[in-house]
């Protein structure tokens, strides 16, 4: 389970790893938490726990990482609660010294420990599995990846003859972001009958703008599944089908 937190100026990323070999993940979390730091003045500290680490601690710092916290001991060979408890115990005695309100807690669900830090009025952020199984998180690490290669800045955008320059990736989003805004109004219905005659004339009635989709209906179980699923009284089934299914949903009409 690759987590990264922010304190103190400092971006701390834990590296997991398996059988002497970094999990793929972790570097991706590395690079997202080295373009966050870029962006903010920070910096990437990676965490390193076990024996015999230190050759999966160095590609660390091709990944980003400005300096490797390495713990290598005998204890931490094979993950036990105890050991590594120990250790992110104290990581969060060493926030408390840069001003971070940290504390150790056990998750009883999934029998793991967690990390809580407290950040004032913002609230308290937890570093456990609920985080790193987020769909959101992975679909997150997933995007990283694939843009670790295009993420060289500064960038330059050309459109009709011009070219405007933006010195990060935040800012080239923003600057995307609003120019595809211009021009644009968006109107949503809730049905045809809301449409008025010459907006029906538009979209819906013109064959040059319309799109037609066509269900077909081949796997009668499977449908009257799905359909008993989203329709039915099943408030919990419904639930976990959306839970699993939001983020690879496309065109979604709310």
């Amino acid at each position: 389970m690759a987590t990264r937190h922010s304190m103190g100026g400092k971006i701390f990323v834990y590296v997991d790893h398996f059988k002497g070999k970094p999990l793929p993940a972790s570097w991706e979390v590395v690079g997202a938490a080295r373009k966050i730091a870029g962006e903010n003045g920070m910096s990437v500290s990676a965490l390193v726990l076990g024996q015999g680490v230190e050759r999966i601690a160095q590609p660390a710092f091709q990944y980003g990482a400005g300096e490797v916290l390495l713990a290598d001991d005998a204890s931490l060979a094979d993950y036990r609660p105890e050991p590594y408890a120990a250790l992110i115990s104290k990581l969060a005695k060493d926030l408390e010294k840069i001003g971070a309100k940290a504390e150790f807690a056990f998750d009883e669900e999934h029998s793991l420990h967690e990390l809580v830090l407290k950040n004032g009025l913002a609230g308290e952020t937890r570093v456990n599995w609920e985080l790193a199984s987020l769909a959101e998180y992975k679909r997150a690490s997933e995007l990283a990846a694939k843009l670790e290669a295009q993420d060289k800045p500064p960038f330059t955008v050309s459109s009709n003859g011009s070219k405007v320059k933006k010195e990060s990736a935040r800012e080239l989003l923003e600057f995307l972001v609003e120019q595809g805004k211009k021009g644009l109004s968006i109107t949503r219905f809730k049905g045809l009958g809301e449409m008025n005659a010459d907006e029906l004339g538009d979209t819906t009635m013109n064959p040059e703008k319309r799109t037609l989709l066509q269900v077909k209906l081949e796997d009668t179980v499977q449908a009257d599944e799905i359909f008993t699923t989203l329709m039915g009284e099943g408030v919990e089934a419904r639930r976990k089908f959306i839970e699993e299914n939001a983020l690879d949903v496309k065109n979604l009409d709310i």
